[in-house]
């Protein structure tokens, strides 16, 4: 039997649906049950908790063979470390006491900085504790910037025929699509073929920059004379902050997105081709343009 966390996110959902349709027993793990009644209607037994609370967790994993670990976003965590510090401890917790013999987490790049990692600095916490169960294998999957991120310039794009981001808009780096991401932690939980600690990057198609994703964008919605520029670190802080998120969870994108920009993130990161994977800024330019005319229609 498979456990899922975060069966509600963008990964967590796709292999969760994968392993039913291969037959397999699943258990999806997630704060709101009403958003999994399809993955119920598909046989998967849900059940809804928060991962906080230890001795939820712990009973979720029980019976357990197999398990798919990710830390969900929580955009309003007071201490954003500390929350990714409670959920990694917990869950791994639940796996050594239920002896679950396999893992696949999500992770990300910049989980291997000793600090100035941002959001991925409790990923790499995350990859410790589980570590240092001996009898566990586990598989790290560190994805890198998820392309589905840009779903979030849509709303300025409309207003400002351009988009305005904090990246270094020459600066070219992996992007990565999250059905690619997805389908390497699910393959890897179908063969249970591996045995130790390993890690996995996937990094998509390409490295590209922001200015060529905004033209290859603008290009597929019909809006040639679109432009990039570069916000500063602190109006982005105070944008995001306005929208809901903590300031500890606008600081740790902050610095995330910096230690990008400054070249720690990918600094020890080669792209070969087991970590390039299919789904290219064009393919997924098509599904941009999609939710960019239905956001129109509907305003």
């Amino acid at each position: 039997m498979y456990v899922v966390t975060g069966a509600t996110g963008r990964t967590g959902r796709i292999v969760t649906n994968i392993l039913l349709n291969y037959g397999k027993k699943v258990r999806a793990i997630a704060r709101n049950r009403d958003k999994l009644h399809d993955l119920e209607v598909q046989g998967a037994r849900i059940v809804s908790g928060n991962l906080e609370d230890k001795d939820f967790v712990i009973q979720a994993f029980r019976g357990a063979n197999a398990a798919y670990v990710m830390i969900p976003p929580n955009l309003e965590a007071d201490n954003f470390y500390e929350y990714q510090v409670r959920v990694a401890e917990n869950q791994a917790a639940a796996i050594e006491q239920n002896d679950v013999k396999y893992a696949v987490t999500l992770s990300s790049v910049g989980a291997d900085l000793p600090e100035k990692a941002g959001v991925a600095q409790g990923l790499g916490y995350m990859e410790q504790c589980l570590n240092q169960i001996e009898s566990l294998n586990v598989i790290h999957v560190r994805g890198t910037y998820f392309m589905e991120n840009l779903f979030h310039t849509i709303e300025m794009v409309k207003s400002s025929d351009k988009v305005a981001l904090p990246f270094n808009p020459k600066l070219k780096f992996p992007m990565v699509g999250k059905r690619d991401v997805a389908k390497v932690a699910v393959q890897k939980l179908l063969d249970l073929d591996f045995a130790g600690k390993e890690i996995k990057y996937v990094l998509g198609q390409r490295d590209v920059s922001f200015s060529e994703v905004t033209q290859i964008l603008g290009k597929v919605i019909g809006m040639k004379d679109i432009a990039y520029s570069q916000t500063s670190y602190e109006n982005t802080r105070t944008s995001l902050v306005r929208s809901g998120m903590s300031e500890s969870v606008a600081d740790a994108h902050i610095e995330f997105i910096r230690s990008i920009n400054e070249g720690r993130i990918f600094e020890n990161i080669e792209r070969t081709p087991e970590n390039t994977t299919p789904i290219s800024i064009e393919e997924f330019s098509r599904q941009y343009a999609l939710l960019y005319e239905n956001s129109r229609a509907m305003a």
